[in-house]
């Protein structure tokens, strides 16, 4: 190879790199420098995310929680619509890729993103960021074992609880120890039948969904969201 061609390559190199989309994330450069006819997974961020859509509703006053979750859904769902449109259309055209909306982040999932796509996606003034799909898997359970039930009435309080004074705060007049309280743990699931939280799951028939292992019943293969579960409510 002569001086004159390395130096000519190395410019358009240099040249190619300050052409990149600053909205492109440097992972998913990397990603498309390494493979250009690949196919990526990415998440579209719009412009403003939600904050302005959440700054209209802070603003107001509700009566009831109820109205006002249901102004919260409202305007994000308004938001998604109005922000993503030229996302969407310009999506409808390319039957190659998957694609979902997140209202409630203000993202378009994209499965099977080519380049020529994702620069397109770029281009647009609606666009913020994209950023590859990034998949954190988690490492099996040593091992498992069966502890039989426990009478938990009588129990005292855990050491950590006292460490955080906890007990002052359920004692205080304006305090409260999660009566009437229902929370939700989104993690690798949960196996309801635990002796820490069996009496403490809200079986109600929708209190409970497995959008990837499409489980009927509470379980966790990995037991991450059982532990996390039992963080929070378990006995």
């Amino acid at each position: 190879m002569s001086l004159k061609l390395a130096i000519f390559l190395a410019l358009a190199c240099v040249a190619a790199c300050q052409a990149v989309s600053p909205k492109i994330s440097s992972r998913l450069h990397e990603s498309i420098v390494s493979s250009h006819d690949a196919k990526h997974n990415i998440f579209v961020s719009m412009q403003g995310g939600i904050s302005h859509a959440l700054s209209g509703v802070v603003s107001q006053q509700f009566k009831t929680r109820a109205s006002r979750s249901t102004a919260v859904y409202s305007a994000l769902r308004l938001n998604a619509q109005q922000s993503q449109k030229e996302v969407l259309a310009l999506l409808a055209k390319d039957s190659s890729v998957k694609v979902k909306s997140f209202w409630i982040s203000n993202q378009v999932y994209i499965q099977g993103a080519k380049q020529d796509l994702i620069e397109s996606l770029a281009a647009l003034e609606q666009v913020s960021k994209i950023e590859e799909e990034a998949i954190h898997h988690i490492n099996p359970p040593v091992s498992s074992v069966r502890v039989p039930k426990r009478d938990t009435s009588t129990l005292a309080p855990e050491w950590h609880l006292h460490t955080l004074r906890v007990p002052e705060v359920w004692a205080a007049p304006w305090g409260s120890n999660g009566t009437g309280v229902i929370v939700g743990v989104i993690d690798t699931g949960v196996r309801a039948s635990h002796e820490a939280i069996r009496d403490q799951y809200v079986n109600d028939g929708h209190s409970w969904r497995d959008p990837y292992n499409q489980y009927r019943v509470p379980t966790d293969i990995y037991d991450h969201g059982t532990h996390v579960a039992g963080s929070v409510v378990g006995r």
